[in-house]
Order: C-alpha cells, then sequence, then structure tokens
C-alpha cells in the first residue's frame, strides 16, 4: 500500500509510477498534483500491465502529453470501491468526470 504520491515533476519522463510488464494495486491512496513533460503525470503504464485502484483518488495531475492521471497504453485497469479519476489535465483539455 502506497499511501500518498503528491507534487512531483519530470521534464521529460512521466510521472511518479512507471511500469511495464508489471501487475500494479493502490488502495487507499491518494495520487495528486503530479506534473509530467510525456504522460501520465500520476500513472503511466505499458505493454501488457494490470493496475487496480480500489478507494484511489487520481486528482489535478497535468501531463504535457497523454494521460493526465492515468496513461495505460495495452494494459488492463480496473477501479474499485470508491476511486476517483478526476480533474486531470493534458495539455490544455481539462477532463471533469
Amino acid at each position: 500500500m502506497l499511501p500518498r504520491a503528491t507534487t512531483n515533476y519530470c521534464a521529460g519522463c512521466p510521472g511518479p509510477y512507471y511500469t511495464d510488464k508489471s501487475q500494479v494495486s493502490f488502495t487507499d491512496s491518494v495520487i495528486s498534483g503530479n506534473r509530467a513533460g510525456v504522460g501520465g503525470a500520476g500513472i503511466y503504464m505499458v505493454s501488457g500491465n494490470t493496475l487496480t485502484l480500489d478507494n484511489v483518488n487520481v486528482t489535478d495531475n497535468e501531463a504535457d502529453g497523454w494521460g493526465g492521471g492515468v496513461f495505460a497504453w495495452q494494459s488492463n485497469v480496473t477501479i474499485e470501491g470508491n476511486s476517483r479519476v478526476r480533474y486531470n489535465t493534458v495539455g490544455r483539455c481539462r477532463l471533469n468526470r
């Protein structure tokens, strides 16, 4: 369990959680206020990952590329419990769902 990842910045890389071909679960966590110069300011996953979010808030992250909160390319994502993925920004486009 990782409770919090906040206010990180990397100009030429993805956000604080980058995985490739892994199984990752976050429970009772907050991923907020991160900024990435490419994609996935909160979570960045490529090629065959499995991600589970259970009671996790992924909010207010900003990416210059893709996936402000979560970028999951060729990966499986399950969102459970009271999880929220919202108020994340991609370039100039804000998604409020």
